[in-house]
């Protein structure tokens, strides 16, 4: 049947009666979404999305379009069922594409990474880890990130640990008569008090790393993820559920990363013997594992981050080397004009430890995203360790791959 064009007044004239839809989902999925859309009359169920618009049935069985300005949070950016990508999966179901072939090489995720390696402005090689979304995504680089920080501070501890007993087995076997600190009057009693503090401060980053992102910063649901999430309404009720420790930075404040470095440090003491003289040395270490960034906040406001703050952050990255997470799932793919948002930023000078991508890279067909994980930072044992039962599914990646060529076919 033929649409007829949108009427103005459909939204405040369309009856938003508790129908079976309404009364369903009520019922089984969401109540208190579903009493909200009702107030705000809302409460649509589309049978139809194409391109632009979204339909539905009014009351003589008329498809009534409706312009989307939502889009998807992002992920229609191509529209909706994009016709060469409808048509590409159609053609994919019909060759009996394999979607959950675990254990196996993928081949379609080889292609879309080396596509999305052939495209980042960067000299480095990317390792791709794919997953289901964007919130995935981030969850991904956090866990590779907090892995490869507590492992240098834990190589720091065992090594300080190995010097600390090997110093009072010196002063033991060699029958040295040592002059203690001031205050400290059993040797061994020291060392044990001494063995117990470095232990403390390596459980202090271990239970409670420190993750840095801007205010107003939006990086998704999940545990971790929202913790640098920075409305307040969405963290509350799930504040106890991760230890990440977060840090809010203004937009305008650039500099205040490297204060909140210096100021979330363990600090490891080390004893040594100066002309059989006990001293201690401190070695300190940040707690801060990564600074997570949107070069546009979107939840946050559509707000462009100041030129200016992100050419001091890229000078402040080589000087404090903590790594950077670039949340591009909002602004990459296109959404700025180009694939990676970042790379017509300042920030382009730099080569970051890791990179984000979702939404609009499944073409708006399929739930796909990526960590993009630096060569220089990536840990082996992290493709064996953080899998997905979903993730790297030949359909999803032949999307998103078909997805960047459409993007950048008159590049």
């Amino acid at each position: 049947m033929k649409s007829k064009p949108f009427p103005i007044n459909a939204v405040t004239s369309f009856s938003s009666k508790k129908d079976e839809n309404y009364t369903l989902y009520h019922k089984y999925c969401k109540p208190k979404l579903a009493e909200m859309l009702n107030s705000l009359k809302l409460d649509y169920s589309f049978i139809k999305a194409r391109g632009n618009y979204v339909y539905y049935l009014d009351e003589l069985n008329t498809e009534v379009p409706v312009l989307d300005f939502v889009g998807g949070f992002g992920a229609t950016f191509l529209g909706h069922n994009n016709p060469i990508l409808k048509e590409a999966f159609k053609k994919y179901l019909d060759d009996d594409m394999p979607m959950f072939v675990q254990s196996a090489l993928r081949p379609a995720a080889h292609r879309l990474a080396k596509k999305l390696n052939e495209l980042v402005p960067a000299q480095s090689n990317y390792y791709c880890h794919f997953a289901n979304s964007g919130t995935e995504s981030v969850e991904a680089a956090f866990k590779h990130a907090y892995k490869n920080r507590l492992e240098v501070i834990q190589r720091k501890y065992e090594e300080i640990t190995r010097g600390l007993h090997d110093v009072y087995h010196l002063i033991e076997n060699e029958h040295i008569d040592v002059i203690l600190p001031e205050g400290v009057k059993e040797l061994f009693k020291f060392r044990d008090d001494i063995d117990e503090y470095n232990l403390v401060q390596y459980e202090k980053f271990q239970n409670n790393p420190v993750f840095c992102a801007f205010k107003g910063s939006f990086h998704g649901k999940t545990t971790s993820a929202l913790k640098v999430t920075f409305n307040k309404s969405f963290r509350e009720g799930y504040e106890g559920l991760s230890a990440v420790k977060s840090v809010f930075i203004d937009l305008d404040k650039p500099e205040r990363l490297k204060e909140i470095v210096k100021e979330n440090e363990i600090s490891f003491l080390i004893p040594g013997l100066e002309d059989n003289k006990l001293v201690l040395k401190r070695h300190s270490m940040t707690t801060v594992v990564a600074m997570i960034m949107e070069i546009i906040l979107g939840e946050g406001g559509v707000k462009i981050v100041p030129e200016t703050t992100l050419k001091r952050l890229a000078e402040i990255y080589k000087e404090i080397e903590i790594p950077f997470i670039l949340d591009e799932i909002q602004t990459g793919c296109g959404r700025t004009g180009c694939i990676f948002g970042y790379s017509e930023t300042p920030l382009a000078s730099i080569e970051p430890d890791y990179i984000l991508l979702s939404k609009i890279l499944g073409g708006g067909l399929t739930k796909i995203g990526v960590c993009m994980i630096n060569e220089k930072v990536y840990d082996p044992d992290f493709g064996i360790l953080h899998t997905s039962t979903f993730a790297e599914d030949d359909i999803s990646c032949s999307i998103a791959l078909k997805t960047l060529n459409i993007l950048t076919e008159n590049a």
